[in-house]
């Protein structure tokens, strides 16, 4: 079922503060895989010690975004638990960024070579030049993500700075992806040997949705079945060589227990509209009404008022946990520090974000440009209470303090 009870959201993310402290010396180590957390970052054994690594100009899919699980499995199997490799540092790359070598292949190349990942950021890389031509050849045959996602571009032959994974596309898409779904409900289905699984989502003009969750696993006689109504938000669109138009569209539940879903969608040229990782999905009209939003539910919908609003709510507030500071500035910007030095300086965007006049919540990228790699935060405001944040994609959170009004910018 894609969406589940969530757990309980923290103040904010080990990964907010667990930027980089130093440079690294360029050295190989030999090293054991202990495990793989999505298509860029893996945790290995160094001797006696568990690290976890990013891997230099690799950025993957995460959470729901589309090809985030394949991306997932196909650096599981170029790195399997147990495997033997060797990490060599960046000396002039700061944080976690490290190379990871197997059996004589450079596995940063081998994911972007084969459309499991897309470049990250390059600056001070000495590799650069072999990860461009990698990911160059696995967007030229289009291979994995680059066939079945959102479109990219060709990277700059200048150094560019590192973007998030969604960008907000142009007005024209934006504003076609929501003709194509509102007032309409989008029939997805997924069937294997393990599990079926049937999603139906009603578009309701005004921003509102209901949809129905239906899933049924082998052994089972009865399936499990969830009804939800909430709000829907157009995150990201981009158009596609052939003329169609990309999209990843969130859903939010009225329920606070439920996770936001982030739909991958595609608009053929022919006008209609499918859901590229089910068997099969179809969009019809339906001209039923939707219910009336609920007492506290979003009043506004992905507005530049509601961004503006998220924005305000984390604005001047210091992040600590375990000694360390980290800063929301004006910008937004993330600064850390310690002992009263800047280690890091990042920067924050907004992909979508509602409010219902009380709380706020949304959905925040971070991107730290040292270490090429972003991360995407669900957020949430209420009131004058605590900030709460979630990281898309990722097992686990570490709890910290937040006091606003105190950062030093």
């Amino acid at each position: 079922m894609s969406s589940h009870p969530a757990r309980l959201m923290v103040v904010l993310l080990a990964a907010l503060l667990a930027l980089p402290t130093a440079a690294n010396a360029a050295s190989s180590r030999k090293a054991t895989v202990v495990s793989v957390l999505d298509g860029d970052t893996v945790r290995v054994k160094i001797g006696a010690r568990i690290a976890t690594i990013d891997l230099i100009g690799v950025r993957a899919p995460t959470g729901r975004s589309c090809f985030a699980r394949e991306s997932r499995s196909a650096l599981r199997k170029l790195l399997p638990t147990r495997a033997s490799v060797a990490v060599l540092d960046e000396s002039r790359v700061r944080g976690r960024g490290r190379y990871v070598t197997r059996k004589g292949r450079l596995i940063n190349t081998e994911m972007l070579r084969k459309g499991n990942a897309r470049l990250g950021g390059l600056t001070n890389v000495r590799k650069a030049s072999a990860l461009r031509a990698a990911e160059r050849s696995g967007r030229t045959a289009r291979r994995g993500l680059h066939r079945i996602c959102v479109a990219t571009k060709a990277p700059a032959t200048t150094e560019p700075a590192v973007t998030p994974d969604t960008q907000p596309g142009p007005v024209p898409q934006a504003a076609a992806i929501r003709a194509a779904l509102a007032g309409r409900t989008l029939t997805e289905l997924f069937t294997d040997n393990q599990r079926s699984e049937r999603n139906d989502t009603r578009f309701c003009a005004d921003g509102r949705t209901e949809r129905r969750e239906e899933l049924i696993q082998n052994g089972r006689e009865q399936p499990l079945i969830v009804d939800l109504k909430g709000s829907w938000a157009v995150l990201d669109t981009q158009a596609a060589p052939d003329g169609s138009i990309t999209a990843q569209v969130a859903v939010r539940s009225d329920d606070p227990s439920f996770d936001t879903r982030i739909l991958n969608l595609v608009l053929g040229t022919d006008g209609k509209v499918r859901s590229p990782r089910f068997n099969a999905s179809d969009v019809q009209p339906d001209t039923r009404s939707c219910a009336a939003a609920p007492t506290g539910a979003p009043v506004e919908n992905d507005t530049p008022a509601s961004r503006d609003g998220l924005v305000a709510a984390v604005s001047g507030a210091r992040l600590e946990a375990a000694g360390r500071q980290t800063d929301v500035c004006p910008g937004p910007r993330l600064v850390r520090r310690e002992n009263g030095v800047v280690v890091a300086d990042g920067t924050l965007g907004v992909e979508w974000a509602i409010s219902d006049g009380t709380t706020r919540l949304g959905v925040m990228q971070v991107t730290d440009a040292s270490r090429g790699t972003s991360r995407r935060l669900l957020v949430q405001v209420s009131g004058g209470g605590p900030v709460q944040i979630q990281e898309l994609g990722r097992d686990g959170a570490a709890a910290v303090t937040a006091t606003r009004g105190t950062a030093s910018c």
